[in-house]
Formats: C-alpha cells, structure tokens, sequence
C-alpha cells in the first residue's frame, strides 16, 4: 500500500480529525508531542519504534518521567497510562491504514506487561475480594432487623464484584427491579442516556448477600415487584435512600471491622475492576459478554490489553481439562 505523506503528516491528520471536540484535540495534540519529543530523545520515530519501546514510554509516562519539559512529573495514575495507551492505538491505527506500518506495535504490548510505576512501595495496594471476602463474611452479624453497617457494607460489596454495579446505580434501584426468572434473578438498571433498561444477570452470591441485608433491615428475604418505594441501599435508621457518594463510603466499614492488616479496603471501581480480570484470565469469558454485563466496553479492552495472550494450545488445554 502507497503511504499518504510522511508519517507526521499522517499523525497530524489523525489529530485534526477530531477537531469536533476542542479538548479531545488539544488533547491528542499534547498526547502526539510528547511522543515525539521522547522518541527524538532516542533517535526513534513513528515508523521504526518497536513494541517494547512504546512498553518503556508506557512505564515513563506512569512514572511522570515521559514529559521532560512538564512542571508535574509526579507519578500518574493506571487509569491515565490506560488512556495514554488507548490514544496511541488509534495514532498508529492511522499509520497502519496510511501504509507506513505493517500492524499496529500496541497490539503486540499484552505479552510486554510491566510492572505499574505508579504504586508506591509504602503504600498498601487494594485488596482483592476474593481473598478477604471468606474472612469478611465471617465477621458479618447474623442479624434480623438491627440494621448493620456491616451487613450493607458486605451487600453493597458483593453486588459491585458479582454485578459490576456502580454506586450511582445502587443508589437509584429499588427492590422491585429485582426479577427472579424461573431460578435464577435478574436486575434491571437504568444506564445514563438510555430509555430501555439494561437486564443484568445477579449471582447467588450476591442475592445471598442482598437477602442478607434485607432480613437485617426487617424485610422479607427476597425482593419483591411491590418493593417500589423500598431502595435497594438505604440508610442505616431509615428507609430513605442514600446518595452515591454514602454508597461508596459505605464500604469503609469493612476497614473498620477487619482485625488483620489484609491492604486496603477495595473501593467500588476496584471491585468492578477485579472482577472483569478475574472473569478474563481465570474464567474465560467471552469479552464481548462481559462488557454487555458490567455495561464498559473500554474497562473491558483496557484490562484485556495487559493480560498476556494465550497460545491455542494453552486455550486447547484449558478446554480439555
């Protein structure tokens, strides 16, 4: 394929068709010097840098170190190396359909995973739930109508890792978007923009957990279609409904009832965060499906695309076995 210009020509192209948005285009022109200021640094350019070597500005532009001429050099978050990551896929998506690359070097960066730059050795990373989720469930009261923080706590826990609900939606459910279907339950949740509900799949976990909370608020223990003034979470001496930020906060009743030192009390985006990893590298499922579920097609590619690639004959073993 005959290439079209040079390959700035290209990226500037690239840049200046997202001129519609103002901020997306000084944005992605910022994202674009950067890049090339550090390649220039190492006698590189859009056309002969190597995989590995967009995996290294990767790990300097965690680290706060790929901006050489920027005041903030402080390390920066996962989330921002994600969407630096996701920025570059779309450049060199440009040079690829421009004929100055044979593929894009980013799809070859989920075997080159680093390590993240931006955890601090002295500060205790969050916890997975799945391995202080038996110690949690141990120390929850068995209680009927006491009302718990525990007990919420644990509930809204367990419905942000099995659902992957976010807590604005936990605060705008009630308990008649509960729909138990022959024997299995499903919720229904109202996302941003949309006039239809989406219907998600609850896993028994996560309906033992809400039938747990239900009976320590005095209710019935499952949820019923009449429940349409009944919140999902609601407060801790009322029936009122929380906001989303209580919904959130609530979860740092967990950290006050755990004994042992296990890190930090996951948050609700590490929560949804943990389950998208666990139900991509250890259980297979499809991604497609699993952005359908937790309703985030970007979590979903952005978590994929630093798990390593499985050969066929590790996917044909794992199928056997």
């Amino acid at each position: 394929m005959a290439s079209k210009g040079s390959s700035l020509e290209v990226a500037q192209r690239w840049v200046e068709s997202h001129a519609s948005s103002k901020h997306t285009c000084r944005k992605y022109e910022s994202q674009l010097q950067q890049l090339c200021e550090w390649l220039l640094v190492r006698e590189l350019n859009l056309v002969s840098v190597m995989p590995e070597q967009l995996a290294a500005y990767l790990v300097d532009v965690g680290a706060g170190r790929a901006n050489s001429q920027a005041v903030n050099q402080s390390p920066r978050s996962a989330r921002t190396v994600a969407q630096t990551r996701s920025v570059l896929r779309s450049l060199f998506k440009s040079l690829v359909l421009a004929g100055h690359r044979p593929s894009n070097p980013i799809d070859y960066l989920a075997a080159l995973k680093a390590p993240d730059p931006v955890r601090q050795q002295n500060e205790p990373g969050p916890a997975r739930w799945a391995d202080i989720r038996s110690a949690v469930l141990l120390r929850t009261p068995s209680s009927r109508g006491e009302r718990s923080a525990m007990v919420r706590a644990v509930a809204i826990a367990e419905l942000a890792y099995w659902v992957g609900l976010r807590r604005s939606e936990m605060a705008s459910c009630f308990m008649s978007d509960f729909v138990k279907v022959r024997s299995t339950w499903r919720l229904r949740v109202l996302r941003f923009g949309r006039g239809a509900p989406d219907i998600l799949y609850v896993p028994s976990p996560a309906m033992r957990a809400l039938s747990r909370y239900r009976m320590d608020r005095g209710l019935a223990p499952w949820p019923s279609a009449i429940e349409k003034a009944v919140p999902m979470i609601s407060r801790l001496r009322s029936e009122r409904p929380v906001d989303a930020w209580t919904v959130a906060n609530a979860l740092r009743t967990l950290d006050v009832d755990l004994s042992e030192p296990m890190g930090a009390i996951p948050s609700m985006g590490d929560l949804r965060r943990e389950l998208v990893f666990n139900a991509l590298r250890v259980n297979g499922v499809p991604p497609h499906q699993l952005a359908a579920h937790i309703r985030s097609r970007q979590l979903v590619n952005e978590i994929s695309d630093t798990l390593p690639l499985r050969s066929a004959g590790e996917a044909l073993e794992r199928l056997a076995a």
